[in-house]
C-alpha cells in the first residue's frame, strides 16, 4: 500500500448554499498526492441542505485527514475565512479553496515544492480555468504576470486567485487577515499587503478549475460584473493601498497610471448606465491620480 505524504498544509473552505457542488470541492482535496495535514470548513449560515452534506461526506472521509466543521452565522467570505484561520492548528502553509472550485491532484505537491523552494517568497499560484458547468467551456488564465509583479496584476485584473495559491502562514497572520468589512475585492485588499512582505511566484504545471454554473464569470474585480457601487468601493481599496504603501511597491507610478485607466473606465461604465452623478466622480479621480503621476514625473511643472 501506498503511504501517503502528509503536507504541513492548512486548508480552509467557505461555503454558502452549495450542496451540488461542494462535494467535488472537497474530494478534489482529500485526491492530492499530499494530503494536506488539516481542513476546516466554514459553513457560513447556508439555509439550505449544505450542512448535511458536509457532515454526510465527514463521515466517510475523517480517517483521511483532520477536518473541522465551522458553522457561523452568514456574515461573507471574510468573516468566514478569517474564521477558518482562526480555528486552523499551527501549520507553515494556508491555502484557500472556494467551495465551487477544484483542484488537480498534483497541486498541493507542485505548488508547495515551488513555495518551498524559496526562501524569500510568501505565495505560489497555479495557473487556473474559468470552466461554464452548463455548456461545458473553459476559458484559462495564466499567472506569469502575477510573479513578475503582483501588484501590477492586481491592479489590472484584481485578485480571484485564492483557489489557486499556496500561502506561507505567517504572511497571512502578519497582514492582518481578511478586512470583514469588505463586502468586494477583500482577497485583493489583503494579498496586496500579503505581496509587500516577498516574492509571489508562479507555478505552471498544474491548473485550478474555477466552476461556473450561471455563465463563465471573468476575474474577481473585472469592471463588467461590478455594479457602480462596487466599482467605485474596489477603486477605493486600490487608492488607500496607494496611499499608504505606494512607495513600498517597485513601481508605483505604474500603478497610478493603472488606477487613473481604472476609475476613467468606471466613469465610462457608469456614464452608459445613466449615472452621471457617479460617473463625474470617477473622471474626477481618474483626472487626479493622472496629474499625480505627472507631476511626480516632472515635479516643475505647476
Amino acid at each position: 500500500m501506498t503511504k501517503v505524504q502528509k503536507a504541513d498544509l492548512g486548508v480552509i473552505v467557505p461555503v454558502y448554499n452549495r450542496p451540488t457542488l461542494l462535494p467535488g470541492t472537497l474530494e478534489s482535496i482529500l485526491n492530492q498526492s499530499w494530503i494536506p495535514a488539516e481542513l476546516v470548513i466554514v459553513n457560513d449560515g447556508s439555509t439550505d441542505n449544505t450542512c448535511d452534506v458536509i457532515k454526510a461526506w465527514m463521515d466517510a472521509n475523517h480517517l483521511v485527514t483532520h477536518i473541522k466543521l465551522l458553522n457561523t452565522e452568514n456574515r461573507g467570505v471574510s468573516a468566514a475565512r478569517n474564521a477558518g484561520l482562526r480555528a486552523l492548528e499551527k501549520h507553515e502553509y494556508v491555502a484557500f479553496l472556494d467551495s465551487d472550485d477544484l483542484w488537480p491532484s498534483s497541486f498541493v505537491e507542485c505548488v508547495l515544492s515551488r513555495l518551498k523552494g524559496s526562501k524569500n517568497s510568501v505565495a505560489a499560484s497555479a495557473n487556473a480555468a474559468n470552466r461554464d458547468e452548463r455548456r461545458g467551456t473553459v476559458v484559462s488564465g495564466r499567472r506569469e504576470l502575477l510573479a513578475l509583479d503582483p501588484f501590477h496584476y492586481m491592479f489590472r485584473y484584481g485578485a480571484g486567485i485564492a483557489s489557486d495559491t499556496i500561502f506561507r502562514a505567517n504572511a497571512i497572520y502578519e497582514s492582518d487577515l481578511f478586512n470583514p468589512e469588505l463586502t468586494s475585492g477583500e482577497d485583493t485588499e489583503l494579498f496586496l499587503r500579503i505581496a509587500l512582505k516577498g516574492k509571489w511566484l508562479h507555478e505552471p504545471s498544474c491548473c485550478v478549475i474555477h466552476r461556473y454554473t450561471d455563465g463563465l464569470g471573468n476575474e474577481s474585480g473585472h469592471l463588467s460584473e461590478l455594479s457602480d457601487e462596487r466599482l467605485i468601493a474596489w477603486n477605493g481599496i486600490y487608492e488607500r493601498f496607494l496611499g499608504e504603501h505606494g512607495r513600498e511597491t517597485p513601481n508605483p507610478r505604474s500603478l497610478r497610471r493603472l488606477l487613473s485607466r481604472r476609475w476613467r473606465q468606471a466613469g465610462i461604465q457608469c456614464e452608459q448606465r445613466g449615472n452621471l452623478r457617479e460617473s463625474r466622480l470617477c473622471f474626477g479621480r481618474a483626472i487626479y491620480w493622472e496629474k499625480r503621476t505627472f507631476k511626480l514625473r516632472f515635479p516643475w511643472v505647476r
